[in-house]
Formats: C-alpha cells, structure tokens, sequence
C-alpha cells in the first residue's frame, strides 16, 4: 500500500486518502508534506486545497446510503 502511496505522490497527484472502514479512520497523505494525517469520527478533512468550501466529515465517508439499511445488522 504505502509503495503505491507514494508512487501516485511521486506522479503528481496532490493527495491520496486511504479509509480504513474498521478502525473508521481516514489518512491523508499529501505531495507537498512528509506528514500523514490521520482523522478520526468526529473530525472534519480538510479538503480546501482540492474542494474548497466542501465540508467532509469522517462520518461521511463511512455513511452507507439508506437503501443498504437491509444489508447492514447495526
């Protein structure tokens, strides 16, 4: 995973998200910074430099649409 990670940052891409369903985690991974973010339920991601003005949350990420209620026993 990271190899391709950083493939992508090498190519150009600007950022790479990676979400992790079971741990609800999102990590963000930017071309410009060394540094991984790493967000959590309950935080919002910063999407200004690609989406500005979008708000993303963690839990949006990780909402199912309601047509899948039948599939998911939570």
């Amino acid at each position: 995973m990271q190899t391709k990670i950083r493939t992508y940052l090498d190519k150009g891409t600007q950022q790479v998200w990676v979400p992790y369903p079971v741990t609800r985690e999102v990590y963000q991974y930017r071309g410009d910074s060394s540094t991984t973010r790493i967000y959590t339920i309950g935080e919002q991601i910063d999407t200004s430099d690609l989406f500005p003005g979008l708000v993303l949350t963690v839990e949006d990420i990780f909402r199912l649409p309601a047509w899948t209620s039948h599939l998911n026993p939570n």
